[in-house]
């Protein structure tokens, strides 16, 4: 084995039994103390220390040693390291045994713990044979270091040997070139020196140590004077074994600040991090970074809980401010899980309540650091409000116990209660409840804690509050009451739950709608059917007038609709605009209900306001399977209802198709046997219709279908002229492309294009529609005979004006 290696073994067993000794001191300063007292925690550190130290050196040994021919000497260093390691397991033992278990943690009485385990002379028999160990391995170290300093020698001495003969090369490489040779040699001379004086130093630092009984000074004391020391880096990487190896070194300064002016206490992220750091008694805890801020607000702020425990497990003051005189306390009832500030551990309601426990102290610990529990935030919230908003129970518990005031209000509405049933915190609202929250305090919307909970959908929530002794046929600022709000949301616990409470069925809310109206809309078929089966009425009509059948069909919620008609809902009673639940499946396309509505016994023949049948509403919407399905029924094909609520504009399914755009559906119902020149109350057909509203597709599958283009209404007005007035060149060409005829004239005796000049679209159409062929002046003379002589003036001036083009 080399010398680096055995020295290197040896410091770690020089380690190893230095620490040993000091515990063995310790421990007997214990045995002979009647009052000392070693905290649980520390005899913790101390023995996973000792086993660390253990391991460490039994795995170098193995490194080092194992495969390895081994010299007398070497032998020697085995067995000192094995004889070591034997008294590390052994005192690790001891420690073991003098560890307390349980809930306190503490020695009750040291002198009889320690007696009973180790005895007096077991303490001083290690200690001399760690003592004897110590001196044999003073003395390797010593041969150790001698013979490092001769293998360094004899390199010293090869190196000297080598850089002379690179001499004497460079003389006989450069003769005759003198400058270069002095400068090469002076280089020379200089390394030479530096090399000669680095040998010395060295010598001289070996010899020292080995003549030195006091240990070498550690790596930190070499380093420059800095801000972030390693104990910060190892704290914020939250490396716990550097920690504890850092500790070690007497000379480490465990208050030192970093730029910002935190100390290790500040950074520390974890509680093991942090408890050993305040174990050691130099600890300053109310150490203060450049803001005014302690190890306890950065814990807050960063949302430490378990660190934050560690602390004021400590006794750090939680009423120190910082610059800008805010107290750890603030920074909680600002941020959520600052609220870890109040929560020591994780408390139970249980152990909150009993005071044996010190969660059930943690407030009062809080009281004595004079924080005030009703301070309220920028947004005007207390403490208890942020628990109750975030659903933060223990810390609700924990606040509960002391003089917190319930009805501190947020935004002066908001009292926690209201917080917690707004956010859903099903567990925080029974604590509220049994602490005495007021049920009653209402929005500036008038709704009270129950209605606020039906509102949003909160019906847990709900039920305990109705437990609680809510009314449940108050009514909120929409006069709905929590049967109202369960059926409009589908909540079949819920609903069960109320009725069985004896709630008000036919409850109606501000539009006169009923739990059931609110079940058939939102397609709650589990909630409708407890609803039905409790007797709620299906014939009541609210303020729009929809039925909850009709609305139902509406909707298009089929199952809905079965569960109304198995409860006996009427199947004709007309609701909003006098639609059945039949029209109002066909208005909304809904295949499945209407066919079921029929089937049933349905009237397909009864007329909602305007006189429509529900065939006729069908073919207005373009509904192609509904049509089909009610003319194979027996629907009549050629009911007429009127538009725009004048009875004498008498429409057909067929003629609102044309008069909606709807091409398939003509198809459909000329297919069907529908009339093609059926005419309203002015003689128009269904293509006039389609020609007056520009729908050129429906007019093309009207004369495709074969309707007359020359067809004149009561007025005279022919397709093409309709399609003149509106100005459709596409239209006309059309029309005139299936027989339309230019030289007809309506009642007025004008033609397509005197028309199209009429309405200013004679350019556009000129070359379509203005005649080849002498204007017929029969018509004018005929209206000459008609008129007295008084109006002759004025029908010659017209005659001439047309004669004039």
């Amino acid at each position: 084995m080399d010398p680096l290696s055995a020295f290197s073994l040896a410091s770690g067993v020089a380690q190893l039994i230095s620490f040993t000794g000091e515990l063995v001191a310790v421990g007997n300063a214990i045995y002979h103390s009647t009052d000392g007292v070693l905290q649980n925690r520390e005899l913790e550190d101390v023995t996973r220390d000792l086993q660390d130290l253990a391991h460490e050196v039994t795995r170098e040994q193995a490194k080092l040693l194992a495969g390895q021919q081994l010299k007398s000497e070497e032998w020697r260093l085995r067995a000192i390291c094995d004889n070591c390691t034997s008294i590390a397991q052994e005192l690790t033992q001891k420690l073991e045994k003098l560890k307390v278990q349980g809930k306190h943690r503490r020695f009750k009485s040291h002198r009889l713990a320690l007696m009973s385990v180790w005895q007096k002379d077991e303490a001083e028999k290690i200690a001399e044979r760690l003592e004897k160990y110590q001196r044999e391995l003073d003395s390797r170290i010593l041969v150790g270091l001698r013979k490092r300093l001769e293998h360094i020698d004899l390199k010293s001495n090869d190196r000297f040997d080598a850089l002379d003969k690179r001499t004497q090369d460079i003389i006989l490489a450069v003769t005759g070139q003198s400058d270069v040779v002095d400068a090469h040699l002076t280089d020379q001379d200089q390394m030479l020196a530096k090399l000669l004086t680095g040998q010395h130093d060295l010598l001289k630092i070996v010899a020292d140590g080995a003549r030195s009984s006091s240990p070498a000074p550690p790596y930190e004391a070499s380093i420059p004077q800095r801000k972030s020391t390693p104990l910060h880096e190892a704290v914020l990487s939250g490396d716990l074994t550097r920690v504890r190896q850092i500790f070690r070194a007497d000379t480490v300064d465990i208050n030192a600040k970093d730029e910002h002016g935190c100390s290790a206490l500040h950074l520390a992220g974890t509680p093991e991090i942090a408890r050993k750091i305040l174990i050691d008694r130099r600890t300053d805890p109310h150490a203060e970074d450049n803001d005014g801020r302690t190890a306890l607000h950065y814990a807050v702020l960063k949302q430490l809980p378990d660190v934050v425990k560690v602390l004021v497990d400590a006794a750090i003051d939680a009423n120190l401010e910082d610059d800008d005189q805010r107290t750890a306390l603030f920074y909680a009832s600002e941020c959520p899980a600052a609220m870890w500030l109040l929560k020591y551990g994780t408390a139970t309601e249980a152990r909150a309540a009993d005071q044996t426990d010190t969660h059930g102290l943690a407030w009062q610990s809080s009281g004595h650091y004079g924080a005030d529990i009703n301070t309220r935030n920028k947004h005007r919230e207390t403490a208890l409000s942020e628990a109750s908003r975030h659903g933060d129970v223990d810390v609700v518990a924990l606040l509960l116990n002391h003089d917190v005031d319930l009805e501190l209000a947020a935004s002066d509405e908001w009292t926690p209660l209201l917080q917690a049933v707004r956010d859903n915190r099903v567990e925080v609202v029974p604590t509220l409840l049994r602490h005495g929250a007021k049920r009653d305090a209402r929005l500036k919307n008038g709704n009270d804690v129950l209605a606020e909970a039906c509102a949003r959908g909160h019906f847990d929530i709900a039920q305990l509050l109705v437990e609680a002794g809510c009314d449940i046929n108050r009514t909120d600022n929409e006069q709905l009451t929590p049967l109202l709000g369960a059926a409009y949301r589908g909540s079949v616990k819920f609903t069960r739950f109320l009725l069985s409470r004896g709630p008000n069925t036919e409850v109606k809310d501000k539009w006169g709608c009923t739990p059931v109206h609110k079940a058939a809309e939102g397609g709650h078929k589990k909630t409708l059917k407890v609803l039905l089966e409790a007797g709620a009425s299906t014939f009541t009509r609210p303020n729009d007038g929809f039925t909850p059948l009709s609305i139902a069909a509406n909707k298009g919620h089929m199952e809905c609709v079965e569960r109304l008609l198995d409860a006996g809902a009427d199947l004709n009673t007309q609701g909003h605009l006098d639609h059945t639940a039949l029209a109002e499946a066909a208005h909304h396309g809904h295949v499945g209900i209407a066919q079921l509505l029929i089937s049933r016994g349905a009237d397909f023949e009864i007329t909602q306001h305007q006189g429509f049948t529900p065939l006729c509403v069908a073919a207005h919407m373009g509904r192609n399977d509904i049509v089909q399905m009610l003319v194979e029924f027996g629907a009549n094909r050629e009911a007429a209802g009127h538009a725009h609520r004048n009875p004498d504009w008498k429409n057909t399914p067929l003629q609102r198709a044309a008069w909606f755009n709807h091409p398939s559906t003509i198809a459909l119902l000329v297919g069907l046997g529908s009339d093609i020149e059926a005419r309203d109350h002015f003689g128009r057909t269904p293509l006039r219709n389609a020609v007056r509203h520009k729908h050129i597709e429906c007019a093309k599958m009207l004369i495709q279908k074969g309707a007359d283009v020359n067809t004149q209404a009561t007025d005279g007005i022919t397709p093409l002229m309709s399609a003149a007035i509106i100005g459709s060149t596409d239209i006309c060409r059309l029309v005139i492309d299936a027989g339309a005829e230019t030289h007809l004239r309506d009642r007025r005796g004008c033609t397509a294009w005197i028309l199209a000049k009429q309405h200013a679209h004679d350019r556009k159409l000129e070359s379509l529609l203005k005649p080849h062929q002498k204007i017929d002046q029969e018509p004018l003379t005929s209206l000459r005979r008609q008129h007295p002589t008084e109006t002759a003036k004025a029908i010659n001036a017209m005659y001439t004006l047309i004669l004039q083009g």
